[in-house]
């Protein structure tokens, strides 16, 4: 599968200095393709609640390992986390004709036809730990957990996923979503 956009996220324990994540971005060699995007704490002036690294392709995969490194030169990152975020858009290798009623999109317009597989019950998003997959045209996944998440590693599994949903299934028990 090939990623068309990524997205990797820090969301802080706490509120983070500006100061200090300005900083750490300025000494990351980003490139013209990798966007950065701090959500501020309304609470505090200054201070973030987290930060995304969001590109077209896998690129912000990069960027966001390059600061998680001086990020931890500044503290533990257990205490500075409380969860990483990935989410992709991957395109499928074939075309699939999903003969499924229209569901409630994930990501972007709403949609045709598609499916979305959840871990989590009522989509609650307001977790620490949860995965969500849609799958249509494209397959779209958002993971959030505690321990860091390899955007790589996620996308291994999505492929897994639908080489199950099309396949024999055989490839099912592998999956650890």
């Amino acid at each position: 599968m090939e990623v068309v956009r990524s997205s990797n996220s820090i969301i802080f324990s706490k509120p983070y200095p500006n100061e200090l994540l300005d900083k750490m971005i300025d000494g990351i060699p980003l490139g013209p393709e990798v966007e950065i995007f701090e959500e501020p704490d309304e609470r505090v002036n200054g201070y973030s609640r987290s930060i995304s690294f969001s590109s077209k392709g896998e690129k912000s995969q990069e960027a966001f390992e390059r600061f998680l490194r001086s990020l931890s030169f500044k503290g533990d990152l257990r205490e500075l986390v409380w969860a990483y975020q990935v989410e992709f858009v991957a395109k499928i290798p074939k075309v699939v004709k999903l003969d499924l009623p229209s569901v409630l999109p994930l990501v972007g317009n709403v949609m045709l036809t598609g499916v979305v597989i959840a871990n989590v019950r009522n989509l609650d998003t307001a977790q620490r730990k949860f995965t969500l997959v849609q799958v249509d045209n494209n397959v779209r996944v958002l993971k959030r957990d505690e321990q860091y998440v390899s955007l790589s590693e996620l996308l291994r599994e999505a492929e897994l996923l639908v080489k199950t949903l099309w396949g024999d299934g055989s490839e099912l028990r592998k999956i650890k979503f």
